[in-house]
C-alpha cells in the first residue's frame, strides 16, 4: 500500500511538473504574439487616431517606429501624399527667410529655413523637457517680444503634442501652448522626409540643430545632426555647440 501511495504521489508530481511547463510554454509563445503582432497593432491604431486628432506627423513618427509592415508603408504613403500636396517654400517674414512647410485652419508652419545661431537647450545640465527649458522660455519671451508687432501678431498661440522618444521611450513632458517653438523629431521625420531635406546651416556650413524632443536620457534632447540624421541619443541640454531654428504658426494673410 505505502509503495501504491509513492508512486500515485509520484506520478501526481510529475503530472504538475507538465503542466506547469505547458503553461510556460504557453505563456511564452503568447508573450512572442503580442510582442510581433500586438504591440504594432496597437501602434498602428495609436497611429489612426493621432491623424484623425489632425496630428499627421506624430502619426508618421508612429508608423516609422512599425519598419516595413505593408500596412505601415501604405498609410505612411498617404500621409505623405497629403503633406506633398502643399508646396514647400520660402517666405519672408519678421526680417529672416523661412520655410513654410504646411498649411492648417488658415496658418501656416513655418521653420527659420537656417540655423540663426549656436545655443543651449538649457543652462543647467538636469533633467529637462521641452516644457521646463530656458529654450522655451527665450522663444516664447525674449525672442517673441523682439519681433516687430505687425509679425508678431500674426503668429497664433499652438498647442503642442510632445511625444515620447521613439527610440527609448522616455517622456518628453506634457503638452505646452505656445507661439514660437522647436520642431519635434515626428515634425523633422514626416515634413523633411530625408536626411539632405534635413541638413541646414549656420553661416554657409551644415551644422547640428535642436529639436523639442526629450533624447535617450531626460539630460539630453534630440537632434539633427549636420548630415541630416536625426539624432535619438540626442545632446546633453546644456551644450552650446547646436544651432537654433525657431518654428511657429502664423497667419500669413492677416
Amino acid at each position: 500500500e505505502s509503495k501504491q501511495t509513492d508512486s500515485t504521489r509520484k506520478f501526481s508530481v510529475e503530472k504538475i511538473v507538465l503542466i506547469a511547463a505547458a503553461g510556460l510554454v504557453v505563456a511564452a509563445v503568447l508573450a512572442v504574439v503580442f510582442y510581433f503582432v500586438g504591440i504594432p497593432a496597437l501602434q498602428y491604431s495609436k497611429a489612426l487616431a493621432l491623424e484623425k486628432k489632425g496630428e499627421p506627423a506624430a502619426a508618421y513618427e508612429q508608423l516609422e517606429a512599425l519598419g516595413d509592415s505593408e500596412s505601415a508603408r501604405k498609410k505612411k504613403a498617404e500621409l505623405l501624399d497629403k503633406m506633398l500636396a502643399f508646396k514647400q517654400s520660402e517666405v519672408e517674414f519678421a526680417g529672416t527667410t523661412w520655410l513654410a512647410l504646411a498649411e492648417r485652419d488658415g496658418k501656416t508652419l513655418l521653420v527659420t529655413k537656417d540655423i540663426i545661431r549656436d545655443t543651449n537647450f538649457n543652462s543647467e545640465l538636469a533633467d529637462t523637457s521641452w516644457e521646463e527649458s530656458d529654450l522655451r522660455a527665450y522663444l516664447n519671451g525674449a525672442f517673441y517680444n523682439n519681433l516687430p508687432e505687425a509679425d508678431r501678431i500674426k503668429i497664433a498661440e499652438t498647442d503642442l503634442l510632445n511625444t515620447a522618444n521613439i527610440s527609448s521611450g522616455v517622456s518628453s513632458g506634457k503638452g505646452t501652448t505656445d507661439h514660437i517653438f522647436l520642431l519635434s523629431v515626428a515634425d523633422a521625420l514626416y515634413y523633411f522626409p530625408t536626411d539632405s531635406q534635413r541638413q541646414a546651416r549656420l553661416d554657409g556650413t551644415a551644422h547640428p540643430w535642436w529639436l523639442r524632443t526629450s533624447g535617450t536620457e531626460k539630460i539630453t534632447a534630440c537632434i539633427v545632426k549636420a548630415d541630416g540624421a536625426i539624432g535619438y541619443a540626442g545632446s546633453a541640454v546644456n551644450m552650446t555647440t547646436r544651432g537654433l531654428r525657431p518654428a511657429c504658426w502664423a497667419n500669413l494673410a492677416q
